[in-house]
């Protein structure tokens, strides 16, 4: 995880929730890790979910919808698939030589409408190339919400 920049930010029983500065490096740190486990002789069969969002901290906890359909998605894998949101399939896919395919509307518990989502491939064979330049944005985008309610702030947010 580490050497994808990522960070651990939570774990629960047999979970583990990662954060990661950009879809592209949370998707190669998931192929790289699929990769690892099939390999070991515990033969460890791992199911991910990955999506792209700001989860909103609370005390030493995360929430928001990036949280929870990463989540949902990981529940709905089959072991040893990575299944990702369309919105990092859209991110992530010109940064990262896997190939990501879509993978249909899946009905997700807690989540009232379909979610597009991705598999992706990780038995294609390991990328030596460096992560490409072109992750960093070229131009920086600023955002400012706006409400008179905090709640409706933070729900923004």
């Amino acid at each position: 995880m580490a050497a994808h920049g990522g960070r651990e930010i939570e774990t629960t029983g047999e979970g583990l929730m990662v954060a990661f500065a950009s879809a592209a490096a949370a998707v190669r740190c998931a192929i790289d890790m699929r990769r690892s486990s099939s390999n070991a002789a515990t033969g460890l069969a791992l199911r991910i979910g990955l999506d792209a969002g700001e989860p909103l901290p609370d005390g030493g906890d995360l929430y928001g919808s990036a949280v929870t359909l990463a989540s949902r998605l990981c529940d709905a894998a089959a072991e040893g698939q990575i299944l990702a949101s369309d919105a990092v399939r859209h991110i992530a896919a010109p940064h990262i030589s896997a190939e990501m395919e879509p993978a249909g509307a899946l009905r997700l518990a807690g989540i009232t409408e379909p979610v597009r989502a991705t598999e992706v491939n990780w038995r294609g064979t390991p990328s030596q190339q460096p992560p490409p330049q072109s992750e960093v944005p070229v131009h920086q985008i600023s955002v400012v919400i706006a409400d008179d309610q905090r709640l409706l702030r933070t729900g923004f947010r």
